[in-house]
């Protein structure tokens, strides 16, 4: 009986301390909850805008604005005209037959300098009109500063689809570009997300509605109802998000080195010279990372975005590429954050920037001499 009585008090000891855990536990959580929608953190914004998403408030880009295309995976819809509205621009697209933001593409002149611009959000013009976007500033410059003696004039078609990584820039370049019978090509390089997409390439994504979204796998309906309203579990999934690309870093930077080498092959065939651009990492925080931190990434990915770099220049060095770095002032959070919008593309100013730096590059390396 002695015997049966202290197991009895210690299962109930053990289960009141379980009930004083979960409801330690539950309060922490509540406070932590409440904070983090009192203090304006930019992690906790990001999370929120994220939530208003995926509770269908509102979407990322217009309806209609893009379609599937079996060969690419998507483009721009062909002839799609219409207006994009964020927190802070408002924009008009226009979309060209080819599903590009690009006037109708005729055949080249024989004294025309054409020049095919590949890559991402960035190169579209996320946020800024297509006369602001850094591909057409290149434009411009060539041609202002065109000797008349030359008798040439030069012209930058933008390929850049939001969502883009190399493996879609890959097929674009096959299956778009090289139609336009190009004499230079550059490819814009976002390090923040091209890594991921060219790790998930190809993805699978899917026109709902109007709207490009992602095949993800399905969460249960409680899971999915905590990441709308809960932020602290937004918080802790996407930590565990990050770990496990970080995980896949390493593959990710050799699949991208697999689409450039067959981009290099297409272009190498025909004497096309092909230029790099790598764009930095805009998020803020990057600049920020300590020596500590990036030794983790280091660990976890077998290599961070620094290592990554610099095994591309490599890369590109042996395989003869042009290759092109914005400079330090997007690199530098004082000077950078006056380039980007609240998004981290650049806005209107950082466009410019980015358009002079790769004039002078290409001028200076002699590349559309």
């Amino acid at each position: 009986m002695t015997v049966s009585t202290k197991s009895e008090n210690k299962s109930s000891e053990i289960l009141g301390n379980f009930c004083v855990f979960g409801f330690s536990l539950l309060v922490t959580l509540i406070i932590a909850e409440i904070a983090l929608r009192v203090i304006p953190l930019p992690l906790t914004k990001r999370i929120q805008r994220r939530q208003h998403v995926q509770k269908g408030h509102t979407e990322v880009h217009p309806k209609g604005l893009y379609t599937l295309d079996e060969k690419i995976g998507w483009t721009l819809t062909p002839n799609f005209s219409g207006q994009f509205k964020k927190m802070d621009f408002n924009i008009s697209v226009q979309a060209n037959s080819d599903g590009i933001r690009e006037h109708e593409v005729v055949d080249k002149q024989h004294n025309k300098v054409r020049i095919l611009g590949l890559g991402d959000s960035f190169a579209f013009g996320w946020g800024v009109e297509y006369a602001q976007t850094f591909y057409s500033t290149v434009e411009t410059l060539l041609n202002v500063n065109v000797s008349k003696s030359e008798n040439l004039s030069y012209e930058v078609i933008n390929t850049g689809i939001p969502g883009y990584g190399t493996y879609e820039a890959l097929q674009s370049l096959q299956n778009i570009g090289m139609g336009y019978n190009p004499d230079v090509v550059v490819l814009a390089f976002y390090e923040g997300n091209d890594y991921i997409n060219n790790g998930a390439a190809p993805r699978n994504r899917v026109i709902t509605d109007g709207y490009l979204k992602d095949v993800t796998h399905k969460k249960w309906p409680i899971h999915a109802f905590i990441l709308k309203h809960s932020i602290v579990c937004s918080l802790v999934d996407m930590g565990f998000g990050k770990i496990i690309k970080k995980t896949k870093f390493k593959s990710s930077i050799k699949k991208t080195k697999n689409f450039l080498t067959q981009m290099n092959d297409i272009l190498s065939a025909k004497e096309i010279p092909f230029v790099f651009v790598l764009i930095p990492d805009q998020e803020e925080s990057f600049y920020e990372r300590s020596a500590l931190l990036r030794r983790y990434d280091q660990l976890v990915g077998g290599a961070d975005l620094f290592d990554a770099r610099e095994e591309l220049q490599r890369f590109a060095k042996d395989n003869n590429i042009y290759f092109y770095k914005l400079s330090d002032n997007f690199e530098n959070a004082k000077i950078s954050s006056s380039l980007r919008l609240k998004d981290t593309h650049f806005n209107e100013k950082g466009h410019a920037l980015a358009g002079k730096e790769i004039f002078r590059f290409l001028k200076n390396e002699g590349v559309v001499e």
